[in-house]
């Protein structure tokens, strides 16, 4: 069922602040705007870019209808409000009449479309992955006309917007009510040419030259050879795990608890192997993820653990509320570095779905 607009959604984490003037002009000229929820984490660059390079995602193999599609069908089963109707909006603004979207959100029987059927199917089960999907969702994919490259492109689609609906259900961003408005106003019908030019990202960041990462999940990007995610996804592992301020044995258990939470064992191994790799011993990361609890992190980040499983499937204002209570112990610059590893870790973890 489609989320209701009167979802239980508190007021945004933190007050906005300015971009710096040369980030300010980078983010305007990929999106075309440099405003809204990008302001409430400006400060913490990787996540920036991070979510700038989602928005502006790029596909080569994959039609834009099916892209669309994934991202409205995912912020529905994430919860995320402001996702939600941003990703709606787009749909409305790209000539989808009211009957259509309706039929995407209440999972209709799509009979006369198979190939948007088993998007949406697809779509839907890799953002529960309960139980995760594999061979059986990649064969109708494959069974309708899509090649293993189109199947890696939405698999991508699909994880970055899970991590997308994380960040801005976590910071709590303030929906675009002007956008939604106008995407079903009588003056937007007249209006969509100009606002399909305003919300058309600029091609992304060519991270193709940049060296591919090595360390912790570089798996992960050979799932996406052949594709421009997988440059994305080398540069964006290496910024999560050389920027921010959380120590790199947090950022890693944080990935160890979402792919156990999971039930991804290949995900839970290559964290421990990584931890056992910065000085824990077995015994010890094994404990850690199973009891949510090491003395060996800092003592201001000894609560993000049980954060951590909470961000795996979560009720909008419950998981808001408790990012409040860890901003407490870690501050901004600390709560937006647990925001970003999470959302990542629940990102790349989906991903891996690709190597089963």
């Amino acid at each position: 069922m489609s989320i209701p607009v009167e979802i239980r959604w508190l007021e945004p984490l933190y007050a906005p602040l300015p971009l710096p003037v040369e980030v300010a002009a980078r983010v305007q000229k990929a999106l075309g705007r440099a405003d809204g929820p990008l302001l409430l984490m400006g400060d913490m660059p990787w996540l920036l870019d991070l979510i700038v390079d989602g928005l502006q995602l790029p596909i080569r193999h994959l039609d834009k209808r099916s892209k669309d599609v994934v991202s409205v069908v995912a912020a529905q089963e994430n919860a995320c409000r402001y996702c939600y109707g941003i990703n709606r909006a787009v749909l409305r603004i790209q000539g989808w009449d009211e009957a259509r979207i309706r039929q995407i959100e209440q999972a209709v029987d799509l009979a006369d479309d198979p190939q948007l059927a088993a998007v949406i199917a697809f779509a839907r089960a890799l953002s529960r992955s309960n139980p995760r999907p594999a061979g059986p969702e990649r064969a109708r994919l494959l069974g309708v006309g899509f090649t293993p490259v189109q199947v890696a492109e939405l698999a991508f689609v699909a994880s970055v917007n899970a991590i997308h609906n994380r960040v801005m259900t976590f910071l709590a961003a303030k929906p675009e009510e002007a956008i939604e408005a106008a995407a079903t106003s009588r003056w937007g019908v007249f209006a969509r040419p100009l606002l399909r030019m305003m919300m058309t990202p600029r091609p992304g960041r060519d991270y193709s030259q940049e060296e591919r990462w090595t360390g912790p999940y570089a798996p992960l990007i050979g799932l996406l050879d052949g594709t421009p995610g997988a440059h994305v996804v080398s540069h964006t592992l290496r910024a999560a795990f050389e920027q921010g301020v959380l120590s790199r044995q947090t950022k890693l258990l944080t990935f160890a608890v979402v792919a156990r939470s999971l039930g991804c064992e290949a995900c839970t191994d290559e964290a421990s192997v990584a931890l056992v790799n910065e000085g824990m011993s077995k015994a010890e990361v094994d404990r850690a993820i199973a009891t949510l609890e090491c003395s060996q992190l800092p003592q201001n980040e000894q609560g993000v653990l049980r954060w951590v499983r909470g961000t795996v499937r979560y009720v909008p204002d419950e998981i808001q509320a408790s990012t409040r209570r860890l901003d407490a112990d870690l501050g901004r610059a600390g709560t937006l570095d647990a925001i970003g590893t999470a959302a990542l870790a629940n990102g790349m973890v989906r991903l891996a779905m690709l190597g089963v």
